[in-house]
This record gives structure tokens, C-alpha cells and sequence, in this order.
């Protein structure tokens, strides 16, 4: 189907329409585009048995309008020593099959181009455990899990106010805050609220309007501050940041739609677009509520509870460094965690990882809540509402959606190299400093009329691109992101003077 927002009509328009259009007479319907064989890249159901494991490579045909297949490389299934299962994407290359693959016309449209190929995918793992010895054991584990192959993701530490492991988490809560007498689950500080506000922090470094209200000169006042951890202090400042959160969507509730209509302007938080479409910054009209990104209701709740100074401080979070430092039993939920936790659960439109269909509950199994979708998820449901190829999506979409994910502005490795020497290693003084940020896509041409040209520029040269990583320096405790490994011939603006704070 063509990509449509969630509060967008349906269409029934579809991605190369002129391959399997829909047959007359029927009815256009969502379980049709499952049958359209010539447009699905299917690697087939493959098996991979033991430790170390001879790699499984995943490979598909492309049809689109031509009679011969294009071949198309999936991923790949590998196993460590243990025979834990590894899946190793493919090399994340888009290109038009009526174009030699490394030779990139412009795509004609935003999100919709017909006869491209992006070897972004989704599939089900099924597992089964032999054990051998005298009474040998065979199990087949019931539940399938979800792979899901992503665009690359180009910062290593901030995660998006709403991950996908918040949005999951709130599907399952849904059905709890039907019933009479729910109440909000008991918050803890460090499990609850402390990451959302350290995810702040640490989005400065990949946004720059980010960086003027959660920067390392305000870091003070949203990481380790009594005020917010300790609830016998007074609600005041709890109740401060409360006030600046904007509302979550609540469907069908008039009331909530008329209080968001109120807060959809720039003072709220998150500052990020919705699922209707790109923030409008200078505009207060009330057609604009669902272009405003909201947290999820559970979310929303936890705060509300926090700011009343009804919650539990907890202990900060140290990550384990190993899995097996973790108890067995939690082992599970903490792969889950690991993945979705740093996957995008909002803004979707369209998405990163998955777009917003993604979180309607009877995809999951509410009876048993592992985190599991059910089987009338098939492979390749989740991912065929994003944009193709993903680098137009990738291209068009920053400054206010994914800064966790896609960065926008950026401090280059020179920038922080320059700085550093100029504050001789002063950790606190280097982080305040770093106030000069680039483009993360500068050197792209780009076209403001024409976006097409950009997102071409991204097709060919998104390998070029650095990515945002930990620097070994701390700044007053609080990590430093800054840009590595840029292609060298894609050259930067040379960093500034700096003058000391």
C-alpha cells in the first residue's frame, strides 16, 4: 500500500500498481497485498542447528515490472559458540531496478517509489532445544520471535522519548485500564522515570534545540537531582517539568483532544512531530494536535504519579557487562529490553523500525505478555508501511523526529578535539563549550524546492555518513556524544574559535 499517516483516509492505492493490481471485482482489502508474490522478497524458511554454525545466507527475488528476478540479499543467520542465534542484516543499499545498482536516478515520490528496492525486512524465528545424553530432550519453544532489519542506526547511547519497549508496554496496559478500579502500576524512580530524563541529555548531543533545554548546562537539574528523586522533597519542581508535558493521545476522548488542542505549540514536550505529519512551529491552530508527538498514556501516568511524590526512589541502573551477570530467569526480557529499548515507539509517521500500525493490541498475545506478536503477524507486515527506499525517509525527516536514531546537528570529532585542548582536559569546562554543532548530513547537495534531490544525495552516499558515539571523557559524570568515522572525503566546515565560559 501507499504510506499514509494514521489519521489520513485510506487510499487503497498501492505500491506498484502496475504489478497484481487489485482484480476485479473485489473489494480492496489489506490481506490482498500479502499474495502479491512479484513485489515480496522471500528468503524462505531456513534452518540453522548448533554452535558455530555454518552461515545461512537469506536471499530473495524481485520481480516489480520485469519478467526476470533481481536478486536481493537479505541478511544472514549465524550462531556463537553457545548456539545463540545472530542475525546479520544485509549491506542496506536501495536502488531502482531499471537502474544499474549503484547508479541512483531521483525517486519520484517521498515514501511510495515503484521498482525499488529496500532490503529493510521483518521475519519469525522458531526455535526448538535438543538436549543429548542418555535421556535425550527435544522442545519446541511456543512462542515465535520478531527479527526486525533496520536502517542503520547512527548514534550509540540516546534513545527517543518513546521507544518501542514503552509502546509495547503501554498496548498490554490497555487492556488493564479498561477494567473498573485500575490503578497505575507503583513507579520507581530510576526504573521509570530517571531514563526518560537522562534520554533528554543525551538527545542533546544529536539536536541542537535539544541541546539548549536538556545540555550539559542544565544537566545538573534533570540527572541526579534530589529534587526529582527524593519524594519527601516538595512536589515544586516535580511538578514544574509535570506542567511541561504534553498530553497523551487519548482516542475518541474529546476532552483530551480539546486539552491537547491547548498545548499544540512548542512550550510542550516532547518537541517532536507526530503521527499526522511535521511539528508547524509557528502555529497554535487547533487542526494541529495530532502533528505534535505525545508520550503513551502509561508514560503520562508514571510522571503524573512521580510529580504527586507518590513513587519509590529505587537504585540507579549499572548495566551488567556480561549476560550471564544477569539472573536466568530474567535473561529473556533482558534481549527484549536490549533491542527495543533503543527501536523508535514514536514519532511513526512513517517510522523508523516499524510504523503505527504496529502497536494495535490484537497483533500481540495479551494472554501471555512476553512481547510477542501473534500469528496473524506474517513476515514483512511490520516494515511495509515505511518509506521506500528508507534514505528518502532518512533524508527528509530532521530537526524533529529522530534524533536518537537519524542525528541532526553534531559535534565533529575536530570540533571536540580543538575544544578539548583549549580547556586542557577540563572535563566540565569541555562539555559546556561544546557548543558548536554541524549538520550530521552536511556535504549532501540539496535542493530547497525540490527534495528529491537530497534524498537521492542519501541514496548514494549514506555510507559516507559519521556516527555519533560515547567519548571516553566524562563531563561532571554525564557522557559526552561525538561524531566518529565520517568518509574522509567528505570534508567538514573547520571548527570555530572558543571562548571560555
Amino acid at each position: 500500500m501507499h504510506f499514509r499517516g494514521r489519521y489520513r483516509d485510506e487510499t487503497w492505492e498501492l505500491r506498484n500498481s502496475k504489478v497484481q493490481n487489485w482484480p476485479n471485482p473485489e473489494e480492496p482489502n489489506y490481506a490482498y497485498t500479502d499474495t502479491r508474490t512479484k513485489l515480496i522478497i522471500d528468503a524462505g524458511a531456513q534452518q540453522i542447528v548448533g554452535e558455530t554454525a555454518p552461515v545461512v545466507h537469506l536471499n530473495g527475488e524481485f520481480y516489480g515490472t520485469h519478467k526476470t528476478s533481481t536478486p536481493v540479499h537479505l541478511g544472514d543467520l549465524h550462531t556463537d559458540d553457545h548456539g545463540r542465534l545472530i542475525f546479520v542484516a544485509s549491506d542496506g543499499h536501495s536502488w531502482d531496478i531499471n537502474h544499474p545498482k549503484y547508479e541512483t536516478p531521483e525517486t519520484p515520490s517521498a515514501f511510495d517509489n515503484d521498482d525499488w528496492i529496500d532490503p529493510m525486512c521483518d521475519g519469525t524465528v522458531r526455535v526448538a532445544v535438543s538436549s543429548e545424553g542418555s535421556r535425550p530432550i527435544h522442545y519446541q519453544v511456543k512462542n515465535h520471535a520478531t527479527i526486525i532489519s533496520a536502517p542503520p542506526k547512527f548514534t550509540n547511547g540516546p534513545h527517543c522519548p518513546t521507544t518501542l519497549l514503552d509502546l509495547i508496554e503501554d498496548v498490554y496496559e490497555r487492556e488493564k485500564r479498561a477494567k473498573p478500579g485500575y490503578k497505575v502500576p507503583p513507579v520507581n524512580y530510576y526504573e521509570h522515570i530517571d531514563p526518560m530524563f537522562r534520554g533528554m541529555y543525551r538527545n542533546s548531543w544529536t539536536n541542537f534545540r535539544a541541546n539548549e533545554g536538556h545540555g550539559p548546562r542544565k544537566a545538573e537539574y534533570f540527572i541526579d537531582n534530589p529534587a526529582l528523586y527524593n519524594p519527601s522533597l516538595p512536589n515544586t519542581t516535580r511538578q514544574a517539568i509535570m506542567g511541561r508535558i504534553r498530553a497523551p493521545v487519548k482516542p475518541g476522548d474529546k476532552d483530551n483532544e480539546k486539552l491537547r488542542d491547548k498545548q499544540s505549540y512548542m512550550f510542550y514536550m516532547p518537541r517532536l512531530g507526530g503521527d499526522n505529519g511535521d511539528m508547524p512551529e509557528t502555529s497554535t491552530s487547533l487542526n494541529d494536535r495530532d502533528r505534535w508527538a505525545s508520550l503513551t498514556e502509561l508514560q503520562f501516568d508514571r510522571l503524573t504519579v512521580w510529580s504527586e511524590g507518590n513513587f519509590v526512589t529505587g537504585s540507579a541502573y549499572v548495566p551488567p557487562k556480561t549476560l550471564e551477570e544477569i539472573p536466568v530467569d530474567e535473561q529473556p526480557f533482558a534481549l527484549t529490553k536490549a533491542a527495543l529499548q533503543w527501536s523508535v515507539g514514536a514519532p511513526l509517521y512513517p517510522g523508523i523500525e516499524v510504523f503505527w500500525h504496529a502497536e494495535y493490541s490484537n497483533k500481540y498475545k495479551l494472554d501471555e505478555p512476553t512481547y510477542r506478536f501473534s500469528d496473524e503477524v506474517t513476515p514483512g507486515d511490520l516494515g511495509k508501511g515505511l518509506s521506500l527506499p528508507w534514505q528518502n525517509d532518512f533524508f527528509m525527516c530532521n530537526t524533529h523526529w529522530w534524533p536518537s536514531v537519524r542525528p541532526d546537528n553534531i559535534v565533529t570529532e575536530q570540533t571536540f578535539e580543538a575544544t578539548s585542548q583549549h580547556f586542557q582536559h577540563d572535563h566540565l569546562k569541555i562539555a559546556l563549550n561544546l557548543t558548536r554543532r554541524n549538520r550530521w548530513d552536511e556535504g549532501l547537495n540539496r535542493d530547497d524546492d525540490d527534495e528529491r534531490v537530497g534524498s537521492a544525495e542519501m541514496v548514494r552516499k549514506w555510507t559516507k555518513l559519521g556516527f555519533v558515539a560515547h567519548q571516553p571523557l566524562e563531563a561532571g559524570g554525564h557522557p559526552i556524544f561525538v561524531e566518529k568515522e565520517r568518509h574522509p572525503d567528505f570534508p567538514r566546515t573547520p571548527p570555530s574559535n572558543f571562548g571560555e565560559s
